[in-house]
This record gives C-alpha cells, structure tokens and sequence, in this order.
C-alpha cells in the first residue's frame, strides 16, 4: 500500500468514525436504541427481559408440598 492509497482510506475512513460517533451521541441524547431507559425499550428487548426473568423465577420457585 503506497502512501497515496493510505491517504486516501484514511481520509473516507475518518467521515465514517467521526458520522458513527455523531450517531451515537445523537442516540444517546435521544435516549433511543441501545441507549434506551427500560421504560422506552423496544417490544422485543422487553419481552425477552420478560422471559429471562421468567425463567429464573421458574427454576428458583420450590415445588409446593401436598399434605
């Protein structure tokens, strides 16, 4: 790789960081995406919390004793 060619990735390379970190930060302010309180998160980030938790309980519930 010559230094022209390495010039030249840098120079598209850097817009693309620079516009990924502005998005970021964009989102974040917004408080969308991974950047979401839990009351604003999406349906199926929610449900799959949901699941989880669902699944813990189960197997930490103990089996009821019948007398």
């Amino acid at each position: 790789m010559t230094g022209a060619e390495s010039r030249e990735e840098s120079s598209i390379t850097a817009p693309r960081a620079l516009a990924m970190v502005l998005l970021q930060l964009a989102a974040s302010q917004a408080e969308i995406g991974p950047f979401a309180p839990r009351g604003r998160e999406a349906p199926q980030v929610a449900a799959g919390r949901y699941r989880a938790a669902a699944a813990r309980h189960a197997t930490m519930r103990r089996p009821r004793l019948t007398a």
